[in-house]
């Protein structure tokens, strides 16, 4: 004969998910929603919402300034994806060999994707990348004029994409450790 399980025994798994389950209500559900709302009004800080409507959709989908950054992202992310998996898989194919020195080279090029997003990086590259600086120093070896790095689309779209590139590091342990068999 069975007996019967009171409630808290029967939904006792519900106790132990309750606190994620709150977290993700008011920290993702919430949000989400709240968001979704607000992007079909009008909404000042001052006033409160004044409109509603699809007027910031159609916003979106008409302004040739929104649909170029559009573009720059999608070109961004053409260059940018490839190019740094391709360098990172290349690396990682190299430094898996048993070659002498490897463990320094491993965290060589593991370095940068760690200071990336510093402030000083971001100084060293405008430094690099500048009328005056490093690559156009040693264009000017060679007789070639210098550029302007930073005031052409395609060549400011380029440098961020070399300094994205430049970061390959954590793919690139990803890699070494497939290439390794880690688990």
């Amino acid at each position: 004969m069975r007996q019967k399980k009171g409630f808290w025994a029967l939904n006792f798994g519900i106790l132990y998910i309750l606190p994620w389950l709150v977290g993700f209500i008011l920290f993702k559900v919430y949000p989400f929603l709240s968001s979704l709302f607000y992007s079909f009004t009008n909404y000042d800080l001052f006033n409160g919402i004044t409109k509603y409507g699809l007027m910031n959709y159609e916003k979106i989908f008409t302004d040739p300034d929104i649909i170029r950054a559009f573009v720059v992202t999608f070109k961004y992310a053409i260059f940018d994806v490839p190019l740094k998996l391709m360098f990172a898989l290349f690396i990682a194919y190299i430094l898996n060999f048993k070659l002498k020195g490897v463990n320094f080279f491993r965290t060589a090029y593991y370095i940068p994707s760690i200071l990336g997003g510093s402030i000083a990086i971001a100084i060293l590259w405008r430094a690099v990348f500048n009328t005056d600086g490093l690559i156009n120093t040693v264009l000017g070896v060679f007789g070639i004029p210098a550029i302007n790095w930073m005031a052409g689309d395609m060549s400011a779209l380029m440098v961020i994409v070399l300094l994205r590139v430049w970061q390959f590091g954590s793919a690139m342990v990803i890699f070494l450790a497939a290439l390794k068999g880690v688990s």
